[in-house]
């Protein structure tokens, strides 16, 4: 239960925060695809939901997506 409260809450700011994300990628495109492509990643990337593992401390939670290797 407290997984589904939680991704209730946490899942509508990842969105704003990927939007926001997006927008500053396509204001980088012209410049460099490389790095608008690492802000698009970087945004949008990393967790959308919260699990029962990251609710018991298990696994965390990753807003900001990391560098593809």
């Amino acid at each position: 239960m407290a997984s589904v409260l939680g991704t209730l809450v946490y899942a509508p700011c990842k969105a704003g925060f990927c939007l926001l994300g997006g927008l500053g990628s396509l204001v980088t495109l012209p410049f460099s695809t490389e790095a608008a492509g690492k802000v698009a990643d970087a945004s949008c990337g990393g967790s959308w939901v919260i699990t029962p593992d990251v609710v018991r401390g298990e696994e965390p939670v990753r807003f900001v997506g990391g560098s593809r290797p």
